[in-house]
């Protein structure tokens, strides 16, 4: 075998095995053989697969935020409408933070004010809010992420 064919099987051979673990991969992402759980300051969180899961209109690369508009709120809770038109209780601890561009407080939180909410999410699916996000700036690009 001379070298220009030895370098042509090497060739069809790296194009084949990446095309093989290209679509491996992508297959096992979309039915789900990854872990659904990520790590956000120590905490775990859900990921943008759980979020899509559950119709939630996910935001890619925010660690696990429930985006969509306040509908109701007290001092424990605020209510979220998200893109697909279903509703999520947030539970806010003591501990949670406000921003907009710089950190605020609750009383900054108005129905129908777009957020972003980060936390962890228990077995029940309640979510515990470690930070709000008010009128965060990629909302309006999420209605179409499912």
């Amino acid at each position: 075998m001379t070298n220009q064919n030895i370098l042509i099987a090497c060739a069809v051979t790296a194009v084949v095995a990446g095309g093989l673990g290209y679509t491996f991969g992508s297959r096992m992402a979309r039915v789900g053989r990854f872990a659904d759980f990520g790590e956000r300051n120590g905490a775990r969180v859900m990921t943008n697969r759980d979020q899509n899961k559950q119709g939630s209109g996910g935001m890619m690369g925010r660690g696990g935020a429930l985006t969509g508009e306040v509908t109701a709120k007290d001092d424990k809770t605020l209510t979220i409408k998200l893109s697909d038109g279903s509703s999520k209780i947030v539970i806010l601890a003591d501990t949670t933070t406000y921003r907009t561009s710089t950190e605020t407080g609750l009383d900054k939180v108005e129905v129908g004010t777009k957020v972003a909410a980060y936390g962890t999410t228990s077995t029940d699916g309640t979510t515990v809010a470690t930070s709000i996000e008010i009128n965060p700036q990629m909302f309006g690009r999420l209605s179409g992420n499912k």
